[in-house]
Formats: structure tokens, sequence, C-alpha cells
């Protein structure tokens, strides 16, 4: 209502009346309950207006996008912590709302592991030194060691003898950075995972050449032992000879010192 009058008392009246408009109420929600450092959130627009809403926009602190005017985006964060998100909305008359929440983002455990490297055909024992961070870990170990086969316990040991059955190996040659995976899990389901390579070093192939012998006559043995390896890959080389004869004592590296034959 708005009274107009003059210095003479003279007035007028006029009422009018102003419809005041809801304003959108903007909300959104998750589907989970915790969130992985890395791991794809969708966020889902549950604003609502009696009108129509015309303007939506997201703001994402630390998010792998930044900021977003779709429905229904999807993000990542890169960093653990407490992250704050945004909605606002704004309908066709210019009615107006906002909403901030903040989400708690969850470190990956730390996967780590040790190995021995052995020789072709041999056990090698797997040690896991991986760390929890954000929640403890749910005794949840995923080997591959890269040849069909898996583990779930925490500290396997395994031969890779699967791997020389295969024709493209054998234990004279080795395999040379053979990858071995592992996973963590921890107990609300955040992982992270690493691959290691490991050298199966390759088996001396022991070679003897022999004259053939009378009774009671002298006896020449040749070492023909040798490495049939690749040598842009390894540098192994044998290091010593044991010769071992029915009932006499081991002869060591050169029994009787003949120059150029190992024996």
């Amino acid at each position: 209502m708005l009274i107009v009058s003059d210095p003479y008392g003279c007035s007028d009246t006029i009422v009018h009346y102003a419809y005041v408009r809801d304003k959108p109420n903007a909300n959104f929600y998750m589907n989970d309950t915790n969130y992985c450092k890395g791991s794809e959130i969708q966020f889902f627009d549950n604003s609502f207006t009696t009108g129509t809403i015309q303007l939506t926009n997201w703001t994402f602190a630390s998010g792998s996008i930044p900021t977003s005017n779709i429905a229904d985006p999807i993000v990542s964060f890169s960093s653990a912590g407490n992250w704050l998100i945004t909605l606002s909305v704004e309908d066709e008359f210019g009615c107006y709302d906002d909403t901030l929440y903040s989400i708690e983002i969850d470190d990956l455990p730390n996967v780590s592991f040790t190995w021995n490297d052995t020789c072709a055909g041999q056990d090698v024992y797997f040690k896991d030194e991986s760390q929890a961070t954000t929640n403890p870990i749910n005794f949840a170990w995923n080997w591959d060691f890269g040849d069909g086969e898996n583990s779930s316990i925490q500290n396997p040991i395994y031969d890779f003898n699967t791997l020389f059955q295969n024709p493209l190996f054998n234990i004279y040659q080795g395999v040379y950075q053979h990858e071995v995976f592992l996973e963590i899990i921890d107990e609300k389901g955040c992982k992270d995972s690493i691959i290691n390579t490991v050298n199966l070093h390759p088996i001396p192939d022991v070679r003897i050449i022999a004259d053939s012998i009378c009774q009671d006559a002298s006896f020449t043995f040749i070492n023909d032992s040798r490495f049939d390896i690749d040598q842009t890959d390894w540098q192994d080389e044998i290091s010593n000879y044991t010769w071992l004869f029915d009932q006499l004592p081991p002869a060591y590296t050169n029994p009787w010192v003949l120059a150029d034959t190992g024996f």
C-alpha cells in the first residue's frame, strides 16, 4: 500500500500486491559413503524449485575438474584430505541458492615389497612391506606373478617353474626383468598397486669332455662349462668349480692345473 498526501491534506492511496517467489533449494548427493584418492565419484544434483532451474554451477576444491555446469558430474581428487564442494542453482526468475559440503578423501595404502633375485628354478621369497595410511590394511593381498599364477597370502614363496614350461624360457638363459604385481586393499576399499621386476638368473650349463680310458691309465677331464646367455642383459660369470670323484675328496677349480681347460 502507498499513501500520498500534499500540504493541504489531500491524499490518495493505492494497494498493490507483490508476488514473492520461492527460491530454489540447492541440494546434491553421492551414492558411496567413503571415497578414495584418485577414484571417480559421481555427484547427483538433487535441487528443486517451483519454477525451472536454468543455471547449475559446481565448484570442486582440488578436484580433477575445478568447475562444472552439468547436472551430474564425475570428479576425482588427486590428494587425500577434506575438500569443499559448492553447488549453486538459479531459476528462470533469477532466484538463487547454494549449498556447501566438505568431502573426506582417504589416502591409498603405500604398497611396497622386497624379494631376493635368485637362480632360475629356485624359490623367490617375497616380503610385503606395505604401510597403512588413512585406513588399516584389510588383510587383502593380490599377487600376480606374471605367469598365470596368483597368491593372496602376505609373504608368498614362489619358484616360477611354470615359466620354464614355456618354450620361450629355459633355466640356462634365465628370465630378465620379469614383472610381478602386488595390489593392497584397505578396510574401506581404497587400493593401490605396484609392479616390480624380478631377475631369475641363468644356471651355468655344466659340460665335461672326457677321454676314453684304460684301466690304470691317467685320465684327462676338460671342463667345457659355460653360460648360454644374452650378454646385453646378463653379466653373470662362473666364479667357482668343484670336481667330485667317486671315492676321492673334492678337487676345487683346476685339480690338475692345465692351462685354458679349467681342470
